[in-house]
């Protein structure tokens, strides 16, 4: 038998339709049933902070990134604790592409999150880590932070 945390966002999931899973990948805030799957997915993760070993980043990771995957528009805030867990995990490259696209692309109005095929910052930026694009990404960051 699982431990409590982790059998909670699967119950919550019975109560969501599995069509969602499948036709609303991309856009489950706006699908009132599945908030309570998403909240409790955030507990999940909250409740792995407890736990201080590798695999438990890797797993908070994991519950953040598929946060990300079926919340396309982030209403949760999970990218806000991705960078962290990322860096935590020596992926600082992915740290990097993380970063740079939610400092470009998802500051961009004209942004379509309901299109689950559009580029995400999932697909290999074609700048690498250095120390110039990593000032760029800064005044970007800043810049679109303080405005």
């Amino acid at each position: 038998m699982g431990s409590a945390p982790a059998l909670a966002p699967k119950l919550c999931r019975i109560a969501v339709l599995n069509d969602d899973f499948t036709q609303g990948v991309g856009r489950f805030w706006k699908i009132l049933p599945t908030r309570p799957y998403m909240n409790s997915r955030l507990d999940y993760r909250a409740a792995l902070i407890f736990v201080k070993n590798v695999e438990s980043a890797q797993a908070q990771l994991d519950t953040l990134m598929e946060n990300l995957r079926l919340c396309r528009g982030d209403n949760i805030g999970s990218r806000d604790l991705v960078p962290c867990l990322m860096i935590r995990l020596d992926r600082d490259q992915e740290c990097y592409d993380f970063l740079n696209w939610w400092a470009t692309s998802a500051n961009n109005p004209k942004y379509n999150w309901g299109d689950a095929t559009s580029h995400t910052w999932t697909t290999k930026m074609p700048t690498r880590l250095s120390r110039s694009s990593l000032s760029s990404v800064e005044d970007k960051v800043f810049r679109t932070s303080w405005q």
